[in-house]
């Protein structure tokens, strides 16, 4: 006898298809791994970040700790008799100098790191660069408040700001949905060198 086995009809094939469940494991896999890799990745940028940050404020702070003890006024040092403000601007020549390396040992950690420097003096409420950038503008928008605040009128100063950039691990479809800005660490410290009259810097040749 001649069994026929009749097609199974559209609803029993819908529901065939449904419950296979056969690569289920491997996808399921793959769509965790890939959260999981992104949240281990913005883990390990945001930690970066956090220390990059922690870096830049401790060698800005050393920096201007540095110049800011440039004596204000004419004295002899290591048998050399000169400016205080020649020390200042030697110094950061030194910082800047690309082939000394001594920027480069102060902020070992920190990648694709740039300084900048300014040496001014306050008149009013202007701030007249002595050395360094040609404007405390070209620092950053917060700086000339901060360095009105901590000066007096004739004061001397001296500001180093430190910008380090990372290349992140996160996908890039993140950093471009308005994440990239946190990948730029941005540190700076004011300090006063010299007050009075006296104490005023002149402008310097770079």
């Amino acid at each position: 006898m001649t069994h026929i086995v009749a097609p199974p009809s559209s609803r029993t094939a819908v529901r065939s298809f449904f419950r296979e469940d056969r690569g289920t494991a491997a996808v399921e896999f793959g769509l965790i791994a890939t959260v999981l890799a992104a949240i281990l990745g913005g883990i390990i940028d945001l930690s970066f970040m956090i220390g990059a940050n922690r870096d830049a404020e401790r060698a800005s702070a050393l920096i201007v700790k540095t110049l800011a003890s440039c004596p204000p006024r004419t004295t002899a040092n290591s048998g050399f008799t000169h400016q205080g403000s020649d020390c200042v601007t030697q110094t950061m020549r030194l910082y800047t100098d690309g082939n000394n390396g001594r920027f480069k040992n102060i902020v070992l950690g920190l990648p694709n790191a740039d300084l900048k420097l300014l040496y001014f003096t306050r008149v009013g409420t202007e701030i007249e660069t002595c050395f360094g950038v040609d404007f405390v503008e070209d620092l950053g928008p917060n700086v000339k408040p901060t360095v009105l605040s901590v000066t007096r009128d004739d004061d001397t100063g001296v500001v180093a700001r430190i910008v380090s950039n990372y290349t992140p691990l996160m996908p890039s479809f993140i950093i471009d949905h308005g994440l990239s800005a946190a990948l730029s660490s941005s540190q700076y410290t004011v300090d006063v060198q010299g007050s009075g009259p006296g104490s005023r810097c002149s402008k310097s040749s770079s």
